[in-house]
C-alpha cells in the first residue's frame, strides 16, 4: 500500500507578519490563537522552501494556501515562521491535524513523523534541531545549501552560474562596478554609487554644470556649451561663429565686451573711440575717457608709449624685438590721425601723453587682474583682492557660496578636501560632502 504523502502543518510567513511569532523565546514555539494544538515555529528560510518544493507542506483548514518564500522574506534574516504541533499534542497520520497526546519527538519532528520517540524523514532526508532536512553527499559550493538531495541551490539572493557557482544579486545591475554581494554594490575607481538607482554614476570632480558628466572627468556639454581646449570637465558657453574677442561670453550666443570696447555693427567687440578718440597702441584697451591700459601680460614702455610683455622685449628702434631677435614688431594699433611712427602719440587736447601714460604702472604685477593705474589693480571676472595680500596686486578666484571642506580653485569651482566629494544630489553643486 503506497504510503500517504507526509502532510506537515507550515504556514510560510514573513517574519514580520505575525507579531506572535517575534515574542518566540525559551523554545522553538508559539501558540495560536485561531487552532488549538497549532504553534507557530521559527526555522531558516531555505529549510523551509526546501520542504516546500518537495511537497510536503500544506495549510490547515482557515489558513489558505502556502507561499513560497520570495526576495521579501531577506528583511525576517533569513528565517521565516511555520505551522506546527505544539508540546503535548501529535500529528495523526491519517488525517494530517495535531491532535491532544503526548508527542514522544523532544524538539519536534517538522517535515516527518515521529515514531515512538524517534524522528522519522522520507528517503534522502535526515533529522536535525527537529527538522527534516534534505542530505547532499557531496558539499555545496560557497553560498549554497543542501536544497534537495543531492541537489543544492544557491541562498537568498544570489544566483547559480553555469559551472555550479553562486553569484550576488544586485536588482539595478551594479552599471560601471562589481557587484560584490547581494544588493551590495562596489564602484570603480571614478565613479560612486547612486543609492536611488543602485548603479555607478560618472564623477566629474568640477559637478559639470551645463552638462554632462559621462565618464570620469569627462563632460558633455549640453547645446549652447562647449569644452574649453585641455579641459574636458569644463562646459563654457560657447559665442561661435562670431567669437567673443575683446570680450566675455557670458552665455550662448552672448558676448559681452570688456570695458573700453563696444559692439559695432557687425557685433564684434571694437575699441570705444568716444572715450579715446585718439586711440590706443596695439594690444591695449581704453578703459576710462583718455586711459588706455595694457592687455594682461603686457606692460607700458615708458619711452616709446607701447605694450610690450612683462620682461620679455627690449625697446628697438621703429617697435620693439625680442632677446636674439631681429624682427621688430610694431607699436601702435593705426588710427586715421592719430598716430605718428617717429614719435608715438600726437598730443592733443585732452589726451595723455606720454608723462601721463607712465602713471598707469604697478609696482608689481597685476596676477589675475590688469592695472588700472600707479598701482591700483582691476582683478579680472571671476576673481577678487585677496585680503591677505596688503599690496593688493594678487587676485584670487571667487566662489560665491564658499567652499566648505574644500578650497576655491578657480572661479565658481571648489576642490574638495580628501575623504569628501561633491554632493550629486544637486546638478552642478560645488558643495564638498564625506565620502562614505
Amino acid at each position: 500500500m503506497v504510503l500517504k504523502q507526509l502532510h506537515v502543518l507550515v504556514f510560510l510567513l514573513v517574519g514580520v507578519f505575525f507579531a506572535s511569532a517575534q515574542n518566540v523565546k525559551g523554545g522553538p514555539y508559539q501558540q495560536t490563537h485561531n487552532e488549538a494544538g497549532y504553534c507557530y515555529k521559527r526555522i531558516p528560510y531555505h529549510e523551509a522552501l526546501s520542504l516546500y518544493n518537495n511537497n510536503a507542506t500544506y495549510a490547515p483548514a482557515g489558513y489558505g494556501q502556502p507561499a513560497r518564500p520570495n526576495w521579501n522574506d531577506s528583511l525576517s534574516n533569513g528565517y521565516v515562521t511555520v505551522l506546527d504541533c505544539c508540546e503535548g499534542y501529535r500529528k495523526n497520520p491519517a488525517t494530517g491535524r495535531c491532535e491532544s497526546g503526548s508527542n514522544s519527538c523532544v524538539g519536534g519532528c517538522f517535515g516527518g513523523s515521529c515514531v515512538r520517540g524517534v524522528c522519522t524523514c522520507e528517503s534522502g532526508w535526515i533529522a536535525s534541531e527537529g527538522i527534516c532536512k534534505p542530505f547532499c553527499r557531496n558539499p555545496c559550493p560557497v553560498n549554497a545549501y543542501c536544497f534537495a538531495p543531492d541537489y543544492c541551490d544557491c541562498k537568498l539572493g544570489w544566483e547559480k552560474l553555469p559551472n555550479g557557482e553562486c553569484k550576488p544579486i544586485c536588482p539595478g545591475g551594479c552599471i560601471n562596478g562589481d557587484c560584490v554581494a547581494p544588493k551590495v554594490c562596489q564602484c570603480r575607481p571614478g565613479y560612486i554609487l547612486n543609492q536611488q538607482l543602485q548603479r555607478c554614476d560618472a564623477v566629474c570632480e568640477g559637478g559639470c554644470p551645463h552638462g554632462e558628466c559621462k565618464a570620469p572627468g569627462v563632460c558633455s556639454c549640453y547645446p549652447g556649451y562647449t569644452n574649453p581646449p585641455g579641459d574636458r570637465e569644463t562646459c563654457r558657453p560657447d559665442c561661435q561663429p562670431l567669437g567673443c574677442d575683446n570680450g566675455q561670453c557670458i552665455s550662448p550666443g552672448m558676448c559681452v565686451c570688456n570695458i573700453g570696447y563696444i559692439k559695432n555693427l557687425a557685433n564684434y567687440c571694437t575699441p570705444d573711440m568716444t572715450l579715446c578718440p585718439r586711440g590706443c597702441p596695439a594690444n591695449a584697451g581704453c578703459v576710462a575717457p583718455n586711459l588706455c591700459v595694457c592687455n594682461p601680460g603686457l606692460t607700458m614702455d615708458q619711452q616709446t608709449n607701447r605694450c610690450v610683455p612683462v620682461g620679455g622685449y627690449q625697446p628697438g628702434s621703429g617697435g620693439y624685438k625680442r632677446p636674439g631677435s631681429n624682427n621688430q614688431t610694431g607699436g601702435y594699433q593705426p588710427y586715421p590721425g592719430n598716430y605718428n611712427p617717429s614719435g608715438g602719440y600726437q598730443p592733443g587736447s585732452g589726451d595723455y601723453t606720454q608723462g601721463n601714460y607712465g602713471n598707469v604702472h604697478c609696482d608689481r604685477p597685476c596676477v589675475n587682474g590688469v592695472c588700472m593705474g600707479y598701482n591700483i589693480c582691476s582683478c579680472n571676472p571671476g576673481y577678487e583682492q585677496d585680503p591677505l595680500d596688503p599690496s593688493r596686486t594678487h587676485c584670487i578666484p571667487s566662489c560665491p557660496g564658499g567652499c566648505p571642506n574644500g578650497s576655491c580653485s578657480a572661479p565658481n569651482r571648489c576642490l574638495c578636501n580628501p575623504g569628501y566629494v561633491k554632493d550629486r544630489s544637486v546638478k552642478g553643486s560645488q558643495r564638498c560632502i564625506p565620502n562614505y
